[in-house]
């Protein structure tokens, strides 16, 4: 059976230096890029899981909200691992409601049983498990790597 990985993107696979911020990561890309701030100022990719998912060999994609991971600085890498970035305008619906997960299953051309999603955010969770994903909360790259290495066994 078919597999693939989708992932979430800002605080699973970008962080803001600034442990302590709390907002949203597509909104402080907006205000750096209007402040004329440089990116790694700003940012950093989490290099550590990148390496660990391009070894893997199985489809991998992107389903986030907004568009940081278009940012010039990263956007090659971030496509030398992804098939493709999914954001939620194009899927029409909010990572809230399970059928975001459904259509874009539908787009990916796989049953929802076929796919694993990982995020930050538990409802995002819990809606992707509501259609049939297998869904997984990310904590740090040890624990999603051993959820990612059990699901594929």
């Amino acid at each position: 059976m078919k597999k693939i990985l989708i992932s979430d993107f800002s605080r699973v696979l970008l962080f803001p230096k600034d442990e302590i911020y709390r907002s949203g990561l597509n909104k402080l890309y907006g205000q750096t890029s209007v402040n004329g701030g440089k990116f790694e100022d700003y940012f950093v990719l989490n290099e550590d899981l990148l390496k660990e998912l391009e070894e893997l060999d199985l489809e991998k994609y992107v389903f986030t909200t907004g568009t940081v991971q278009d940012a010039p600085e990263i956007k090659n890498r971030v496509s030398t691992v992804f098939k493709k970035v999914f954001n939620v305008p194009m899927i029409g619906y909010k990572k809230t409601d399970g059928n975001a997960y459904l259509k874009l299953c539908s787009e990916i051309g796989v049953e929802p049983n076929q796919a694993m999603f990982i995020d930050d955010t538990q409802v995002n969770v819990v809606a992707a498990k509501t259609a049939g994903l297998h869904a997984v909360v990310y904590e740090n790259n040890d624990q999603v790597l051993g959820e990612i290495t059990e699901w594929l066994e």
